[in-house]
């Protein structure tokens, strides 16, 4: 009752009287047309007083929304690109997970550059004052091309004051990055040193590029007597387990993720 306004708490106790029970939970179980007839309430008012009448009785009931107002709650990553952003609905949304799959040398490493500088802006400018984390499988991470894009992209999204004052190295800092050349090492940090990172800092975008580059292909040594079929059964169980982790993570740690595939 306490949750309730003055107003609110007014009416149940005068249906609690009028109903002639002791507490407002011994209303519900009266019929509702029964408790309509008692109490002397027009229709609207008594789909009042039987709603805060279920609040009360059943807190659980209090955090339930509408769909809008939970719409209303996303919080969004700007990919720095108005067009992309509009066909993604507003962008990348944290607590989601998002696959980026496209030809070689289509551009796909270039996004999620991007999106690590945007992601590391003010929120005025589309971005969360996040870090990120950036892991690499298929060669190094291109860092000269991280640091020419830095004062390009923060002058066309946040204007030339803001971009005077840039220090690209500022960016650079706060992006970690992992290099994998091999399948269980990169097990091995999505194991350990992922969810470390992520529960310690300030992480609001992690990038894998790519997902699936030590999984695309049976690597497995012709004397080992792996089958082609269970190859792929492994790669699909592998995927599926890093799937449900990333998922995890994405809602506890209010993070967003983006997956690079070919």
């Amino acid at each position: 009752m306490s949750a309730l306004t003055e107003e609110d708490q007014a009416l149940l106790a005068k249906c609690v009287a009028k109903v002639g029970c002791e507490e407002p939970y011994q209303c519900l179980l009266v019929p509702y047309s029964e408790f309509l007839r008692s109490t002397g309430l027009a229709e609207e008012q008594g789909q009042l007083a039987w709603a805060l009448l279920c609040r009360t009785t059943y807190p659980w009931q209090q955090h339930i929304r509408l769909a809008t107002e939970l719409k209303d709650d996303d919080i969004w990553i700007s990919t720095g690109d108005l067009e992309i952003d509009k066909c993604l609905g507003g962008g990348i949304r944290l607590g989601s997970m998002v696959e980026v799959s496209g030809e070689s040398a289509s551009g796909k490493t270039q996004l999620c550059i991007q999106l690590a500088i945007s992601a590391q802006l003010p929120e005025a400018y589309g971005g969360l004052d996040g870090d990120v984390i950036y892991i690499s499988t298929e060669g190094p991470f291109p860092v000269n091309r991280l640091e020419s894009m830095v004062y390009p992209l923060v002058h066309r999204v946040c204007g030339e004051d803001y971009a005077s004052a840039v220090d690209p190295a500022d960016f650079m800092h706060r992006i970690q990055v992992a290099e994998f050349e091999n399948m269980e090492t990169m097990f091995h940090a999505f194991d350990y040193k992922v969810p470390a990172l992520l529960s310690t800092g300030n992480v609001r975008l992690m990038i894998v590029d790519s997902i699936a580059a030590h999984l695309r292909f049976n690597t497995s040594n012709d004397n080992s007597g792996q089958s082609l079929s269970a190859f792929y059964k492994e790669r699909s169980d592998s995927l599926v387990s890093m799937g449900a982790k990333f998922k995890r993570w994405a809602n506890e740690f209010n993070c967003a993720f983006v997956f690079i595939n070919q």
